[in-house]
């Protein structure tokens, strides 16, 4: 007899106790337990951001869509708690670069949008 194993993931980190899409939000959803975390990620000034919509607005003291700014700016931001927008080279570092606790991120790119699958928990577990 096989048993499976539930693998819980953070959305948005851990949402619905910390700024959604942030450090403090994913290092929550590490802590309480999840085995890995989504977060949604905008490719603005040459940066990959760490925010789940379009614009600014429902998630910072900021204005206007997110690739219309620059870095500088979007980094100047409140998205909650004091905390700032990350990169996702940051996400990586909270996650002690474990592409592995990572699943379904989406990357929103100016009139071309793609959607790349890292490996998930069950995938690199399958292969080990």
């Amino acid at each position: 007899m096989t048993s499976q194993k539930l693998f819980c993931f953070g959305h948005r980190g851990a949402s619905g106790h910390e700024p959604e899409n942030t450090v403090r939000s994913v290092r929550r959803a590490l802590a309480l337990g999840a085995n890995g975390v989504e977060v949604d990620v905008h490719f603005a000034d040459g940066q990959l951001v760490v925010i789940h919509d379009d614009t600014l607005q429902r998630t910072t003291n900021g204005q206007g869509r997110v690739t219309e700014k620059t870095f500088k700016y979007l980094r100047s931001l409140d998205a909650g708690l004091g905390e700032k927008l990350p990169t996702l080279a940051e996400i990586f570092d909270t996650i002690n670069l474990r592409p592995s606790s990572m699943s379904n991120s989406k990357a929103r790119i100016p009139r071309r949008r793609w959607s790349r699958s890292l490996p998930s928990m069950s995938t690199a577990a399958a292969g080990a």
